[in-house]
């Protein structure tokens, strides 16, 4: 799937698709939200978890998972597996002033649950979600 952005609030871009690539998305859906400042996405502006660098750090939320820390199980993850379906979220645009180049890929969304990130392990899944047990914990 490609986005495109567009700053919603200050350094705040809204990723809306531009091309489904014939995942179950329709063009001009919001699928998530990224910060130009610190690369950090999630699929709501309520879940965006800015790094303690960027100037935006606690602005926004992710405090019911204050205490998660990802971890990565050794050997083959369940997130690679090809029962369960990934969508790869590219940018459809290069901006090299917020180091985003066309076909970057900025975001991951989860084809079960629909949850996101911009790091593939770090996705928080829903309890009835075959991954719940995979994300951070």
């Amino acid at each position: 799937m490609k986005v495109e952005r567009e700053v919603v609030v200050d350094d705040i871009e809204q990723l809306r698709v531009a091309d489904a690539n014939g995942h179950d998305y329709h063009e001009g859906q919001a699928v998530g939200y990224r910060c130009q400042v610190c690369h950090q996405a999630d699929e709501t502006l309520d879940q965006l978890w800015h790094t303690d660098e960027c100037p935006h750090a606690g602005e926004h939320g992710r405090s019911h998972y204050d205490e998660l820390e990802p971890t990565v199980a050794e050997g083959a993850t369940p997130e690679l597996s090809p029962d369960h379906e990934i969508v790869m979220v590219r940018s459809a645009e290069t901006d090299n002033s917020v180091g985003v180049s066309r076909g970057d890929v900025i975001l991951f969304i989860c084809a079960e649950c629909g949850n996101a990130d911009e790091d593939l392990f770090e996705i928080v899944h829903d309890e009835a979600c075959s991954l719940a047990e995979c994300g951070p914990v």
